[in-house]
C-alpha cells in the first residue's frame, strides 16, 4: 500500500498484479469497501462511471470504451483509485473485480449498486440501479422504458424493468429518480 502520509488515512493500491484468465481483456473494474470510501483521481477519455448514492462512495463500476490488457488494468488501479480509512489504524476490505462482458448503457444513465437487507428468496443481495433522464426532458412510456432496459447491458447482465420488493429498496429508487419525471417499474 502507498499511504498518503504518516496519519495513514488514505492509499493507493501498488505493486498489484492483474490477470486476465479468458484472454478477451477487461472491459469493466468493479471497486467496493465495506468502511471508509473510495475516491476516482481522474477519468480517462470515453471510460463511464458510475458509483452509489452515498457521498463518501464506498462503491465505482468503471466501464471502458476498448478492453485492457492486464498491464492496463494494473495501471488504471494504481494510478486512478485513492481508497480512504475512517479513522486512523482502521482496516478495510477492498473487493476488486474485473470483468469481461458485453457493456451497453444508454446516453445520460447513472447506475448504482446497493445492497439490499431481506432481498427476494433466491435472489442476491446487491442489486445494480439504472436510471436514465429523458430527453429531451419529457415523459417516456412504459414499453420505451421496457426495451431500453432490455437492451442495457452492464458487464454481461441483462437490464430489466424493477420489481420493488420492500421499503428499503423503494427508499434507493427515490434517492436516484427524477423527481418532475418519475420512473417506471416492471411489477410482477
Amino acid at each position: 500500500l502507498d499511504y498518503d502520509d504518516d496519519n495513514r488515512l488514505a492509499y493507493k493500491l501498488k505493486d498489484v498484479t492483474v490477470t486476465d484468465t479468458p484472454g478477451t481483456g477487461i472491459t469493466s473494474m468493479n471497486f467496493q469497501v465495506d468502511t471508509g470510501s473510495i475516491e476516482l483521481l481522474s477519468t480517462p477519455t470515453g471510460v463511464q462511471t458510475f458509483t452509489d448514492i452515498l457521498s463518501a462512495h464506498k462503491f465505482y463500476q468503471i466501464i471502458f470504451p476498448t478492453a485492457l490488457t492486464p498491464a492496463d488494468a494494473q495501471t488504471f488501479i494504481e494510478n486512478n483509485l485513492k481508497f480512504h480509512l475512517p479513522s486512523a489504524g482502521a482496516t478495510q476490505q477492498v473487493k476488486i473485480t474485473l470483468g469481461n462482458g458485453a457493456n451497453n448503457l444508454p446516453t445520460g444513465a447513472t447506475i448504482t449498486k446497493a445492497i439490499i437487507p431481506n432481498p427476494v428468496a433466491g435472489d442476491g443481495a446487491e442489486h445494480y440501479y439504472m436510471y436514465v433522464e429523458p430527453q429531451p426532458a419529457g415523459l417516456v412510456s412504459w414499453a420505451d422504458s421496457y426495451n431500453t432496459a432490455k437492451q442495457s447491458y452492464l458487464d454481461g447482465m441483462r437490464g430489466y424493468l424493477v420489481t420493488i420488493t420492500s421499503a428499503e429498496e423503494d427508499n434507493v429508487l427515490d434517492q436516484i429518480t427524477s423527481t418532475t419525471t418519475g420512473a417506471w417499474s416492471g411489477g410482477a
